[in-house]
């Protein structure tokens, strides 16, 4: 009797082992897959954390007195936008948001008609390979009010724009606004490059910025 309660106990026994066992391979399992699953989702979030942490917004103010205009961008990769305010004119201080293509790095004053009122400059470029700057500017009247500037595509310039493939710059030499960029010749630079130069008139609706000549130098 004794050896057949002893038999039936060890059995007992070992039966609970194994499932204790099993129960256990059961946690860790689950374990396994939810720290699978986690690693999954931050693995899919990572780019987006990498792109937010890269973004350098930009902001920056310019006086002349009695003006101020503040700039600013997200400078988010899609549908990025320029907000500009104003202090200081008589009538209307305005605020105007537009849409950027690019990222914006900088912005400036100048008076490029020489009517003794300021314009603003904001400068953006595009990323990739063949990057492209691109310029958005907004003009005083007679320090009343201000509004954007219309700017004239380098496309319908073909003389002017013959050669062009990215990498260009624009720039203010001696209070005049300027464009340079490398020539290509199917496919590849030619060591020249093209510096046009942009002028400020009067519009029907607004003031116009656009190309008005050009010329070829050899590069450096």
């Amino acid at each position: 009797m004794r050896n057949s309660l002893f038999v039936l106990c060890l059995f007992t026994l070992v039966l609970g082992g194994c499932s204790g066992s099993t129960d256990s391979n059961s946690e860790d399992g689950g374990a396994l897959e939810d720290s699978t699953t986690v690693a999954a989702e931050n693995e899919a979030t990572r780019p987006a954390m990498l792109s937010r942490k890269n973004r350098v917004p930009f902001e920056k103010k310019l006086d002349q007195a009695p003006l101020r205009f503040q700039l600013s961008s997200p400078n988010v990769p899609d549908e990025n936008t320029l907000v500009i305010t104003a202090s200081g004119l008589e009538t209307r201080n305005d605020t105007f948001q537009v849409s950027v293509a690019g990222l914006v790095f900088d912005a400036q004053l100048a008076d490029l008609d020489k009517d003794g009122y300021p314009e603003v400059y904001a400068f953006a470029r595009s990323t990739g390979s063949d990057s492209t700057a691109y310029v958005y500017a907004f003009s005083s009247y007679r320090n009343r009010s201000y509004g954007p500037v219309g700017v004239s595509e380098l496309a319908a310039q073909k003389e002017m724009a013959e050669g062009f493939n990215g990498h260009d710059r624009f720039f203010f030499e001696d209070g005049v606004l300027m464009r340079s960029f490398p020539i290509y010749q199917a496919g590849k630079p030619t060591g020249q490059w093209r510096v046009i130069t942009y002028s400020l008139r009067q519009g029907e609706a607004s003031f116009i910025l656009e190309p008005i000549s050009s010329e070829v130098v050899d590069g450096d």
